[in-house]
């Protein structure tokens, strides 16, 4: 866990880590440099970075051959997002085919361009406990209203029906 005072991960700072398999980036990041953690071991990242800036590559900029912190890590396998992220930075982990899948919490309000680009296996679900409410609501609605209707016109049915087929 990389402690709450950094504000910021400089360039290659974990390059060639092999032994780096998990890490937590605090709420406090707003900065992860190009190949942070290239070349490293990583499994499990927990992203808490609440407004991290993009990874982008601008060749008008000293970045001319910037690389996204997390690019094609083929050991990442798990990637959580922390409840109080608000940005996923463009080309957050490009490359990353071996995640499988993330769950976008509610408060996420903007996802950088690629973000997810060449992450092959990946299934992004996007979690909001509102939606969660409202769904379990409208089935339980419908489930109320399916058994209402069967059973007034089954009572209708068993006692009115008998009255018009032998008058």
């Amino acid at each position: 866990t990389i402690p709450t005072s950094v504000t910021s991960i400089e360039s290659a700072t974990f390059y060639g880590c092999t032994g780096l398999t998990s890490i937590t980036i605090p709420t406090s990041v707003t900065n992860i440099g190009s190949s942070a953690f290239s070349g490293t071991g990583l499994t499990s990242l927990i992203f808490n970075a609440e407004s991290c800036a993009d990874f982008l590559y601008n060749s008008s900029t000293e970045y001319t051959n910037y690389i996204s912190p997390f690019y094609n890590l083929t050991t990442l396998q798990s990637v959580t997002i922390g409840e109080t992220v608000k940005h996923i930075p463009a080309y957050f982990i490009n490359g990353c085919h071996n995640v499988t899948s993330i769950t976008i919490p509610e408060g996420v309000t903007n996802i950088g361009e690629r973000a997810f680009s060449g992450c092959s296996g990946l299934t992004l679900s996007f979690f909001s406990a509102s939606n969660c409410c409202t769904s379990l609501c409208y089935f339980c609605w419908f489930f109320f209203c399916f058994f209402f209707v069967f059973v007034f016109f089954f009572l209708i049915f068993y006692f009115l029906a008998p009255t018009f087929l032998f008058s």
